[in-house]
């Protein structure tokens, strides 16, 4: 089930007041302080995480991020600059500052608030945040296959008028359709030399011929392009039929 915004937004902001004496306000290098709650919304159990910058946590200000997570989705609101709001689908891992998220830079506020985020999350992770990341990805990974196999209905609904490739097929674009090369060992005396042509795929004997040169398989009639095997290591041919 979606997480619905106009639902959701009734539980932006839970007035919760901070001590100001609190310690927890004062340590350097926690930018935010992480209330949260599990709402009934719309039907949907859903854990709420509220993230207050700790400098301002104390003045009553409203939390900047608030995440909305169910068992199948999540989404995070957003308080910008100038008092605007912005929804983010983004996952936990991914808000905050670009080389700055959130996770490394926060702390559950009580002891109680990481449990409830690890015993809603019920993975095998302990510890809230790395809890709620596992979950988020696993969702993450749950959508993914959707929108492959959506992708897919997609292509099988429209290869249905397609109809079956006939038999024999590839050795008629490699027969007819491919260009055929006789690759020889090079000699330098005139007797014929070893080579294998890829046309009827045998085994020649050549002579007089010269690397990248056209000539006539002397077995199966073919035109073919003739290489010497020390100076042609690969060949690539790309043909539309």
């Amino acid at each position: 089930m979606k997480i619905r915004k106009k639902e959701c937004i009734k539980y932006a902001d839970p007035g919760f007041i901070f001590n100001k004496n609190d310690g927890l306000l004062l340590i350097n290098g926690i930018k935010y302080i992480v209330r949260t709650a599990i709402k009934n919304i719309s039907g949907t159990r859903v854990l709420i995480l509220y993230f207050y910058e700790s400098e301002r946590a104390a003045d009553n200000a409203a939390p900047e991020y608030t995440l909305f997570q169910c068992r199948n989705d999540y989404i995070t609101l957003w308080r910008c600059e100038a008092g605007k709001e912005k929804w983010l689908s983004a996952s936990l891992e991914n808000l905050g500052d670009r080389y700055d998220n959130l996770p490394p830079k926060s702390a559950f506020y009580r002891k109680n608030d990481e449990q409830r985020v690890t015993q809603f999350c019920a993975v095998s992770e302990k510890q809230g945040f790395k809890a709620l990341l596992s979950l988020q990805k696993s969702i993450m990974q749950t959508r993914l296959l959707e929108r492959t196999k959506k992708r897919e209905r997609i292509i099988i609904g429209r290869m249905q008028s397609v109809p079956v490739v006939p038999r024999g097929l590839k050795n008629w674009v490699h027969r007819e359709i491919l260009p055929h090369y006789i690759y020889y060992i090079y000699k330098r005396s005139k007797k014929p030399m070893q080579g294998y042509c890829t046309a009827c795929r045998n085994d020649v004997l050549v002579s007089g011929v010269k690397h990248y040169s056209e000539g006539e398989c002397p077995r199966c009639k073919k035109t073919v392009i003739f290489k010497a095997s020390g100076r042609a290591a690969h060949s690539f041919d790309r043909k539309t039929v």
